[in-house]
């Protein structure tokens, strides 16, 4: 037997098996080891080579390659796994149809997988990866929020749009929570046409402000802050050198809009230069 493709079903049994081996155990395995594996999961003795080989070419497993004791000492080879995105992806499949106390001791070593986990939350079942009591006890309530706000930002368009009064809620919820959504959700997703929590968004929050200084308070720079003046200047020269970039076939609606808002801001460097020039 030789696999043909990803989506060949010995292909798939042997990620499934290699998936839940790795969860548990993390560490490199010799071709011996694996093929155990394998030949349990009903790949035949005959066909594990093949099966090996055909991963190490597409980089889903990588070889170790350990010198012999002496320089006339065979090499010894071991395998790790490769691509990273492919067996999240895999271990996160698993862990959602696990039960709760294994998904939980799980997550907590695999914080990847954990990603992927909330990332499946939100496609698959319309959950709130916060909201998620496995997640909660694996990552934290800390943990769980910044998985969350980058699931929301990575995961596809068409499922995050029921999330929209939660993003509007946190950025409303102080300049700290402010300031990571603007910059783990708008920020990321402001090249996707019509993203639901993208630029139009923000403009949308923008607006409800009533007066412009109340709106300051949360989107301008101020000039004081908890570590002092050089603190606040140190940002904002870091925020300068990280504008959004705009690209040709952006919309109006995209990186446009939201490098509009920028030049919005109050400059406290502008407004140094200014006193100290008057």
């Amino acid at each position: 037997m030789k696999p043909n493709g990803i989506h060949d079903r010995p292909v798939w049994t042997t990620l499934d098996v290699l998936a839940n081996s790795f969860l548990k155990d993390d560490n490199p395995r010799d071709r011996t080891a694996i093929g155990t594996l394998l030949e349990m999961a009903g790949i035949r003795r005959e066909d594990i080579g093949s099966m090996l080989d055909f991963l190490e070419t597409y980089g889903i497993l990588v070889t170790i390659r350990q010198p012999g004791p002496t320089s006339v000492s065979p090499a010894t080879f071991s395998y790790q796994l490769g691509s990273r995105h492919l067996w999240d992806y895999f271990m996160a499949v698993i862990l959602m149809e696990a039960d709760g106390g294994r998904a939980v001791e799980l997550l907590s070593k695999h914080r990847n997988a954990a990603l992927m986990y909330a990332i499946l939350l939100v496609e698959k079942n319309g959950i709130l990866p916060l909201e998620n009591e496995v997640l909660l006890s694996a990552l934290g309530a800390d943990g769980a929020r910044h998985v969350t706000i980058d699931a929301l930002a990575s995961a596809d368009k068409d499922t995050v749009g029921k999330f929209k009064q939660w993003v509007l809620d946190e950025m409303a919820e102080d300049r700290e929570s402010f300031a990571e959504i603007v910059n783990g959700i708008i920020v990321r997703v402001a090249c996707e046409r019509d993203h639901p929590l993208g630029p139009l968004m923000f403009d949308e929050y923008m607006r409800t402000f009533p007066t412009p200084i109340e709106r300051d308070r949360m989107w301008s720079i101020p000039k004081e802050m908890s570590s002092g003046y050089g603190l606040s200047m140190y940002y904002e020269r870091d925020a300068v050198r990280h504008l959004p970039r705009l690209h040709k076939d952006d919309r109006w609606s995209q990186m446009p809009l939201l490098l509009a808002w920028c030049l919005t801001a109050v400059s406290n460097l502008r407004a140094t230069i200014s006193s100290s020039t008057a």
